[in-house]
């Protein structure tokens, strides 16, 4: 992977946190970490982002209403939700606000490296319309 991919991650939960960190950054992508809304939404304001991974549970904000506010900031930036509520309709109203992905916690690292992977190496939409295609078949 190349060093221009920029990564935001929104989590509150430290060690998940330095686990992603520390997945991502053997790939040589450039992160940026956030342990609330408000840092999260710091972070949007003064830097351009490739791909944000989401949890839905953070202090301060619902996870869904931080997806909402990012959709309107940035329609087009890959928005990887990851969490422990896999009810179906938090499921289909991720979906509605504009996610690219949904991941069960406690996910699996290659299934983390390859969802992100497969947002940033292609163009700007198709692959995220593929995933979204192939998840709905398959569920």
């Amino acid at each position: 992977m190349s060093d221009k991919y920029r990564i935001l991650i929104i989590e509150d939960n430290p060690d998940l946190l330095e686990m992603y960190r520390a997945l991502l950054e053997k790939d040589d992508y450039k992160l940026s970490l956030a342990m609330s809304a408000a840092d999260g939404f710091a972070e949007l304001g003064i830097d351009r982002f490739d791909l944000v991974l989401l949890d839905l549970f953070l202090p301060g904000m619902d996870g869904l209403e931080v997806l909402r506010r990012i959709r309107q900031m940035n329609k087009d930036i890959p928005v990887i939700v990851i969490t422990a509520n896999m009810d179906s309709s938090v499921q289909r109203r991720c979906e509605q606000l504009g996610a690219s992905a949904y991941l069960a916690k406690p996910v699996g690292i290659k299934r983390l490296v390859q969802t992100v992977e497969s947002f940033l190496d292609y163009p700007s939409g198709k692959r995220q319309r593929e995933w979204l295609q192939a998840q709905r078949h398959s569920g």
